[in-house]
């Protein structure tokens, strides 16, 4: 009875704290409560550190081509939207941006949108396609440090995001049942990956072990890097500083699995990717296959 009364409170809120402004955009207002029965959602605040570049990675690591270098923020903004972020630069002077759009993903788009953030509070429009957000706050090197707090504000609106060690299954399953009419995407985040699903697909595979989907493709990476001979944080041998980015691509655009800056699979694999039992073995013989790609 208590998680039902939970549950209605939860999606009661959420039609509340969606709004239209005069102007079009969303609002978009999440909710304070961090505790266990809070939604599966990105804070509003947080704190993004820089990283090294894909191509100085590619350098160090030999590898044929960049890969990701963008850090997920879990949201996402609606096609022609209006969007308000505020930027407070807590160390370093390396510049960062914002970048619309998952690579595979988002098949329509030409190229993803990007903009630059400054100290203050800025207002962007979005395109005509949207997509999820992401933060690319790179240097070319190994010894630039930085810090910088972003608020994101009107306009963004987050995705279910599940986090190794966080998210709870019944955590989960409350935030599919309460975005699944307002967001395309779900974001799982794991120490070495990031991977994007449609949300109708994960609402399809909800009862399944999202904590050992995210537990099993670390293991994916981490005997990868073993088998390359990568260990620890520091030195030529370290392990890839920045997060595999795995997504789904529309069946339509054809293809199986691939490797570039991203990895993808197509919608009709989402079965492989949203089940542990097909992360592990031969059964997660692609998956396995497309990261030996990507060193």
């Amino acid at each position: 009875m208590r998680k039902t009364v939970f549950s209605l409170i939860t999606i009661l809120v959420i039609a509340m704290s969606i709004s239209c402004r005069k102007d079009g955009s969303l609002m978009y207002t999440l909710p304070n409560d961090t505790g266990a029965e809070s939604l599966a959602i990105a804070d509003s605040v947080q704190l993004f550190n820089v990283s090294p570049s894909a191509a100085t990675e590619a350098d160090r690591l030999q590898f044929r081509a960049n890969h990701n270098e963008m850090q997920m923020t879990g949201f996402y903004v609606a096609p022609n939207s209006t969007i308000t972020i505020n930027v407070k630069v807590n160390s370093g002077t390396t510049a960062a941006r914002l970048a619309i759009g998952t690579p595979f993903r988002d098949n329509i788009r030409p190229v993803r949108q990007y903009f630059n953030l400054q100290a203050g509070t800025q207002t962007f429009t979005v395109d005509q396609y949207g997509g999820l957000v992401y933060v690319i706050y790179t240097a070319d090197n190994y010894t630039t440090t930085g810090e910088i707090e972003l608020s994101f504000g009107n306009g963004f609106i987050p995705v279910p995001y599940f986090q190794k060690g966080i998210t709870s299954h019944e955590q989960w399953v409350d935030t599919l049942d309460s975005l699944k009419s307002t967001v395309p995407d779900v974001v799982f985040s794991s120490d070495h990956t990031i991977m994007v699903a449609k949300i109708a697909d994960a609402l399809l595979y909800r009862d399944e072990d999202q904590q050992l989907i995210v537990n099993r493709l670390d293991s994916i990476i981490d005997f990868s890097n073993r088998i390359s001979g990568l260990n620890g944080t520091s030195g030529v041998h370290a392990i890839p500083y920045n997060k595999h980015l795995i997504t789904v691509r529309d069946s339509s655009s054809g293809g199986y699995m691939a490797a570039g800056i991203s990895i993808y699979f197509t919608d009709a694999l989402s079965y492989r990717m949203l089940q542990p039992k097909y992360l592990s073995n031969t059964n997660g013989w692609g998956i396995w296959h497309e990261v030996g790609h990507t060193y």
